[in-house]
């Protein structure tokens, strides 16, 4: 059963046991109503009568992170060149190809019981948890070993240290939050200029 149909028959059972109303407002960055490139961002309003505006929007719980490291060579093995990594927003986990950080920005290095890591923030502030989306089966990168995920204070950043700061892999992330992250952020906008200002 497709994410859509789920999420319409738990919609219907909801509305079902408590007599209520929905509204599902999709809006694009540039308010087109003509399918044009950019993905519409969704959210859930709930109201206890139909006329009831604006209503009061549902919880949107989770978002999603990939952070892309790039060696020229490809080597998934720990090579001589270091990975260039960009973070990938996805408002979906199946979002392709998501909306793409500048290279580096939100990464910094720090040294850990004499060893070199490098920091990424996956921009999950305030999240209640942060998980691993997918699986990795990598060569240089284990997790809990040379790659892991770290909570400071609010925010959440991934770290890789040994031969995974050099070799090419895809980490996906998921952000849980108990309120929706456009709360904190507008737009794509400010979540970049939020990782800019983190960069080493």
């Amino acid at each position: 059963m497709s994410t859509l149909l789920i999420f319409v028959a738990i919609l219907a059972d909801i509305c079902l046991a408590h007599p209520q109303f929905r509204k599902l407002d999709c809006v694009t960055e540039d308010k087109s109503v003509r399918g044009g490139a950019q993905r519409a961002r969704c959210h859930l309003v709930i109201k206890d009568v139909e006329d009831e505006e604006p209503g009061r929007n549902a919880p949107q719980g989770d978002e999603f992170r990939k952070l892309d490291c790039v060696t020229e060579d490809k080597s998934v093995r720990g090579g001589a060149q270091r990975a260039r990594c960009h973070l990938v927003i996805k408002d979906v986990e199946d979002e392709e190809p998501g909306r793409n950080a500048p290279q580096g920005d939100g990464c910094f290095s720090e040294v850990h019981n004499g060893e070199e890591r490098v920091y990424c923030d996956m921009v999950c502030p305030k999240a209640h948890a942060v998980f691993h989306s997918k699986s990795l089966n990598h060569r240089a990168c284990f997790k809990f070993h040379t790659y892991g995920l770290e909570q400071r204070g609010e925010d959440w950043l991934l770290w890789r240290s040994g031969k995974c700061l050099n070799s090419t892999a895809l980490f996906d992330i998921g952000c849980k939050f108990d309120a929706p992250f456009k709360t904190q952020f507008a737009s794509d906008k400010d979540v970049f200029a939020r990782l800019k200002a983190h960069k080493a």
